[in-house]
């Protein structure tokens, strides 16, 4: 087996900070015992729930029909893998960004 050790790995390495901020921000959601646990890039719908905060906020008591609405009315992006609905972080946070209003 033929190892090569790289000299300068700092040249060959990408600058995380440049050219992948993204990566040095981590998201986390609250676990509901007071500590915090990794947000997935792709969000079941449980996790949506606490992304939104739609538990906080909503006086539903299915929060599944708060989703569902905002799925049928809202156009909330979502994706199908194995039957499975799954949310991307990034899809949804452009859409708060859409779907956010100014008053001026």
């Amino acid at each position: 087996m033929n190892r090569q050790i790289c000299q300068n790995s700092d040249d060959k390495l990408p600058q995380r900070q440049t050219e992948f901020p993204q990566l040095m921000t981590p998201v986390v959601l609250p676990d509901g015992n007071g500590g915090f646990t990794p947000c997935q890039e792709l969000m079941t719908e449980e996790e949506l729930i606490v992304f939104l905060r739609i538990s906080e906020i909503s006086n539903s008591d299915d929060y599944h029909n708060v989703t569902e609405h905002l799925k049928r009315v809202r156009n909330l992006p979502r994706i199908h893998i194995c039957n499975k609905t799954l949310y991307p972080r990034e899809a949804i946070l452009k859409w708060i960004e859409q779907e956010t209003t100014t008053k001026k």
